[in-house]
């Protein structure tokens, strides 16, 4: 109205003018915005209203926010906000109010003092019922922010005597986010607070034992992380267990040991620190007469073996045999031994098979190949005595024992080896087995095993049929260790996958394949394919794993084109 210019020109030219006022960046933007809306309805209601969402994780019901502003409540500001907003406000489906873009949240909490109202939320939240679905599921999260072990500790002594496993889960998942978020800082300090208070010890013990373990995912990140929080959790645990009765402190290291040996698996050392931690223990506490206690004795001895066979040291395997001349001894009762195939025991099964490991690496071919007889037929009685999709899967390992020592022993039967690789193939494509990090390295080391072999044992004059089924196998081989590298981001995978390419470049096969029209088109399309998934996976995560998945199949699609002539498209 002020301007002396044309009225869309002064419009145009306000409108410019405010532009320019506003900040550059998204998080910025979004705070300019909450606080212009904010100040032509009521400036300090609508300041701590987003605050308190802000802070939160995923948002607050319209009773949480009533609850936290008490006398500041105004309900028709309240619905004004909202609805001005509404583009940037989402309605959750149990009816909390929760920001549409992350944007928003980091600008709001730019100039939020996130402790006050963290405090604000702590104190609310512990007001609300035990049954009440947010206190179940964002109460630890709040607490953990802010510290406050001692409503913590009492928060999880309520919770063990709701007996619930979906109470255990969520706070778990509280557990597990501020730890990736923020590092373990809080859960290390709840340790240490757990030290100096013992009034609510054993649900909090339990607790960080029992469950918190269950919700790291299997990949080298997560993993190391939560071997560092076990890793400080297990001197608490032995001090205070020390007051239980022997069956409850059984309990408690059984299942913490359980826990290391599944998560050490990128920690060697660690690995074996704690598989002696539970054979000492067990030597101690289990009693040798009773079967079943002896089986969790033998199950001890097989764990600290396992762990000291993946060593080139000499020391460290005859330290590995030294163990297992104790460990034999349980196994001369007959009676025991049946025991463990009628409990179906995969260690037991095993366990000649890691003995066969150590003489390899120790060069002792008549001991490495008398243990993977007996592991073999082992495996094979209980396969057949258990007909199951686990035993199967188990029975591969002894095949693949097998060729490993006809191909590499004195013997070097290709024959022989290129047989038992052929029935673990056969195994392996004919069985539903659960994929898992382990399943899938083996897959990998399979397939490639296979066509190396059927090549080998084709002779100088190779076949269309050998050729077909090497190039297919190899495939796979290559496939399976994208896959196990793409979801564990464990280096061995990209092991198994330089080993598949250097036996196919070292042996020609690119300009042997190239000549054969089917084995074209099967690897242009395998490449093609990854070529995809690559490009999705790197779209949703450009994490350093996709990227060297990209690296590593861009190289073939370049083998592709080179062999088929396209010099253009392989620039």
């Amino acid at each position: 109205n002020s301007s002396k210019e044309e009225a869309n020109k002064a419009i145009a030219g306000r409108q410019i003018d405010i532009i320019s006022e506003m900040p550059s960046d998204l998080p910025a933007l979004s705070e300019y915005v909450f606080e212009e809306v904010g100040r032509r309805i009521n400036q300090s209601f609508c300041k701590r209203l987003r605050e308190s969402i802000a802070v939160s994780r995923y948002g607050l019901r319209a009773a949480d926010l009533i609850g936290l502003l008490g006398q500041d409540w105004n309900t028709l500001d309240f619905a004004h906000y909202i609805n001005y907003l509404n583009t940037d406000f989402i309605v959750r489906s149990d009816g909390r109010y929760d920001f549409m873009h992350k944007s928003l949240r980091e600008g709001i909490l730019h100039s939020t003092d996130a402790s006050e109202r963290n405090t604000e939320i702590c104190a609310w939240l512990k007001t609300l019922d035990k049954n009440d679905p947010l206190k179940q599921s964002e109460y630890a999260y709040h607490l953990l922010k802010e510290r406050n072990y001692d409503d913590l500790a009492e928060f999880l002594y309520e919770s063990d005597r709701m007996k619930s496993m979906s109470v255990w889960s969520r706070i778990a998942e509280n557990f597990f986010y501020q730890i990736m978020r923020d590092g373990d800082d809080a859960v290390n300090g709840m340790i240490d607070y757990l030290y100096k208070n013992d009034r609510r010890i054993y649900p909090c013990l339990s607790f960080l034992v029992y469950y918190l373990p269950m919700h790291f995912q299997e990949n080298p990140e997560q993993y190391t992380l939560l071997c560092s929080i076990m890793d400080r959790i297990y001197p608490l645990m032995k001090e205070k267990i020390t007051a239980m009765p022997l069956k409850h402190q059984k309990m408690y290291m059984l299942k913490f040991c359980r826990h290391m040996n599944q998560i050490t698996m990128y920690d060697m050392q660690m690995r074996r620190k704690y598989a002696a931690v539970k054979l000492d223990f067990c030597k101690e506490t289990m009693n040798a007469e009773e079967y079943q206690e002896r089986k969790t004795l033998f199950d001890a001895y097989y764990q600290m073996i396992w762990a000291l066979k993946n060593s080139d040291d000499p020391a460290v395997l005859k330290q590995a045999l030294s163990v297992a001349a104790e460990c034999d001894r349980l196994l001369e009762d007959t009676g025991f031994t049946e025991y463990l195939m009628d409990e179906k025991s995969v260690y037991y099964t095993s366990y000649y098979g890691c003995m066969g490991e150590i003489y390899t690496r120790l060069k002792n071919q008549d001991k490495w190949k008398e243990s993977y007889l007996k592991d073999l037929s082992l495996r094979q009685r209980m396969a057949e005595k258990y007909p199951c999709p686990e035993t199967a899967w188990s029975l591969t390992g002894s095949y693949m024992n097998m060729s490993i020592y006809y191909r590499g022993s004195a013997e070097q039967d290709f024959a022989r080896a290129y047989e038992y690789i052929a029935r673990a193939v056969d195994i392996i494509d004919h069985t539903a087995v659960t994929e898992s990090r382990e399943y899938t390295e083996w897959q990998a080391r399979l397939y490639n095993d296979y066509a190396q072999l059927r090549l080998i044992n084709a002779g100088s004059t190779v076949s269309d049929a050998d050729m077909i089924a090497a190039a297919e196998r190899l495939i796979q081989a290559y496939a399976a260790a994208r896959r196990g590298y793409r979801k564990y981001g464990a280096d061995e995978f990209m092991t198994d996958m330089a080993i598949t390419k250097q036996f196919v470049y070292n042996n020609k096969l690119p300009e042997k394949f190239c000549e054969n029209a089917e084995i074209r088109k099967r690897f242009r399309d395998a490449v093609n394919e990854w070529m995809n998934e690559d490009a999705v996976s790197l779209k949703q995560t450009p994490s350093l794993v996709n990227y060297q998945l990209r690296y590593e199949t861009t190289e073939l699609q370049m083998t592709v084109l080179l062999l088929s002539g396209q010099s253009a498209s392989m620039e």
